[in-house]
This record gives C-alpha cells, structure tokens and sequence, in this order.
C-alpha cells in the first residue's frame, strides 16, 4: 500500500506547515519527491528532460517545423526532394552534415526569400549558409571573386 501513496506534502498533515513556508524553488519535485524544483514548475528540471527526451518525436516536430516556417507539408518537402533527386539544387551533392542529437545526417534546407517567404528549392546546409551570406550583401561575392582571382596560382 506504501508504493502506491505518493511523496505530496499533502499526504502527511504534519509536513504541511513546513512545506508551505519553503518557497517554491525548493519545495521538492511532486514527481520523484526527492530534488528541488525548478524555477516555478512542479517538477525538476531532470525529470522535466527525461519526460521531454522520452516523448520528443523528431519526425513530428520536423513535420511541424515545416508547415509553421515555410507552409510545406512533409509530403511536398519528399517531392522536392524527389524532384532534386535527394542531392542540393546548387552544388549537386547529398547532405554530409549529421545531426548530434539523433546521429542522422540533416535532411536537405528549404532555401526561401526571407522578405517574401516563397520557397525557393533544396539546398544543403555549407550552400544555406553561403547563400544566407550572399543575400544579406550581394557585393560579397564580387569582394570574393575578386580575392580568389588575386590569389589564383
């Protein structure tokens, strides 16, 4: 019967009274009973991250990421994909970078104008970074074009 009662204050009126004068950074987690919370939730922060880590879904925050950002759907996102044989419109190679978090390697950005929104097509991440670059300040490349060539053997 012990295991079922849990570690709330609540179940012991004597601990009420001194439960009730700590602040709430440091009344204890209402789920493991045994660390402090964290900040003003109920729980502290390792169990906050384990239940996070336990129901994060990559392919579903993915799938969301992209409609919120860009409007796509994950089917238009496999289209263009398709479409672009899975490689980077620009430099014609498949994404090398991998994601530290699950050990995969990136899917393919979705290149967009950033002052209209309109998506543009798949690109790899070293190609979103140079054109990133390259649409903020477009005399940027000839600034490179022409140090490349003074450097040029």
């Amino acid at each position: 019967m012990d295991s079922l009662r849990s570690n709330s204050p609540h179940d012991n009126p004597d601990s009420w009274y001194s439960y009730k004068s700590l602040s709430r950074e440091k009344r204890p987690c209402s789920k493991c009973g045994e660390r402090s919370r964290w900040k003003k939730n109920s729980w502290d922060r390792v169990c906050i991250n384990e239940r996070t880590r336990k129901n994060y879904d990559h392919e579903v925050q993915r799938g969301y990421n992209l409609q919120a950002h860009f409007g796509l759907s994950q089917d238009d996102y496999n289209l263009m994909l398709f479409q672009q044989a899975g490689v980077c419109v620009l430099c014609g190679k498949a994404e090398t970078k991998i994601n530290p978090q699950t050990g995969r390697v990136w899917p393919l950005c979705v290149d967009h104008h950033h002052s209209t929104g309109l998506v543009r097509e798949l690109v790899c991440h070293r190609c979103n970074y140079l054109i990133g670059l390259v649409e903020q300040d477009r005399s940027f490349v000839k600034k490179i074009l022409k140090y490349l060539r003074k450097h040029d053997m």
